[in-house]
């Protein structure tokens, strides 16, 4: 951009007027203008300067998230497993994607609307059960469940909890 003098921009332009830019600080130049064809007058108008300031890396939320522990979580990721077979029957197979580790999940809790944990540790257990998260679900290890009705007790909350969120779900 060619940078002229302000005798320069009273003899090219009637008026000068400078818009504001996003990020602005103010500083008072001279410029010229004319209120009569022949008559040039000074006035005072406001130049805008633009401040780069480093953008923060913003944190993207996430719609869904199943925490375990790093043990049970190669256990559950295996075709044959109980929790494939759950995820499968509940016709979800893509949240399989999202089982992540206990620690991993602690260093960015705030950034997940909808959370199952399975499996995970009492410590986790009670520190979630702090966290007062409104979108929660914590289940027993589906890998130790051996009857039944620890089934059943497992599966009827979770089935519920699928159906509330789906359309968190939805968007994996």
């Amino acid at each position: 951009m060619i940078e002229l003098e302000l005798s320069d921009i009273a003899l090219l332009y009637k008026t000068v007027v400078v818009l504001p830019q996003d990020k602005t600080t103010k500083a008072v130049i001279e410029t010229t203008t004319t209120v009569n064809a022949d008559v040039p007058q000074l006035v005072k108008a406001e130049r805008a300067n633009h401040i780069v300031e480093p953008e923060t890396p913003k944190k993207v939320e996430h719609p869904f998230v199943i925490v375990t522990s790093s043990i049970l979580k190669d256990k559950y990721l295996q075709p044959d497993s109980s929790f494939t077979k759950i995820i499968q029957a509940l016709q979800i197979p893509q949240v399989a994607e999202y089982v992540i580790q206990e620690d991993a999940f602690t260093a960015n809790q705030d950034l997940y609307r909808c959370i199952w944990a399975i499996g995970i540790s009492p410590a986790t257990s009670e520190h979630l059960h702090n966290l007062g998260h409104q979108n929660l679900l914590i289940s027993p290890d589906v890998l130790s469940l051996t009857s039944t009705e620890e089934k059943t007790a497992m599966y009827a909350p979770l089935k519920q909890f699928i159906a509330s969120n789906q359309k968190e779900i939805s968007k994996l």
